[in-house]
């Protein structure tokens, strides 16, 4: 199984069944309001079409990137122990890409996958108005997590 540094094999054109009308159904490509901006970003990041068993990132490598699942679910491991899943319309990995440090988890998909994969430094070149509400999503997806991390252990 190749890991996050190499899936290369697995790019794909920006999909059809991912017009603009459809990724705004995801709550990341919804942020950016003028079309102009959802054009700018989605030709900014790389297309992924994986299939299920794809390594995208392993515990303890360094994290310069970040994913948006369009289609499928990721399973999210640690030690072979299942943490949960992240499905379409989700994010997974920003915290190591945008903090740029090692993926505390394994992520690989479970079945057929579309992804969206940016990488950081793509943010340097986008446009602040395209940036900014990015930005503002990614942390409020991030308090989101931690809230309910803050719950979880509020239980043990």
């Amino acid at each position: 199984m190749p890991g996050s540094e190499d899936l290369s094999e697995y790019v794909i054109n920006i999909p059809e069944e991912a017009d603009y009308a459809r990724l705004r159904s995801i709550p990341f490509f919804d942020v950016f309001r003028e079309e102009g901006d959802l054009f700018t970003v989605a030709l900014g990041g790389v297309w992924l079409g994986c299939p299920g068993g794809t390594v995208l990132m392993r515990d303890g490598e360094l994290g310069h990137d970040f994913f948006v699942l369009v289609k499928g679910c990721v399973e999210v491991q640690k030690e072979g122990k299942v943490l949960g899943e992240v499905c379409a319309g989700e994010l997974l990995g920003e915290m190591g890409a945008m903090l740029h440090e090692k993926r505390s988890a394994d992520a690989v998909t479970k079945g057929d996958c579309i992804l969206f994969r940016l990488h950081v430094t793509a943010l340097n070149n986008l446009p602040l108005q395209v940036v900014f509400p990015l930005m503002v999503h990614i942390y409020r997806i991030t308090a989101k997590r931690l809230k309910l991390a803050d719950k979880r252990l509020a239980m043990m």
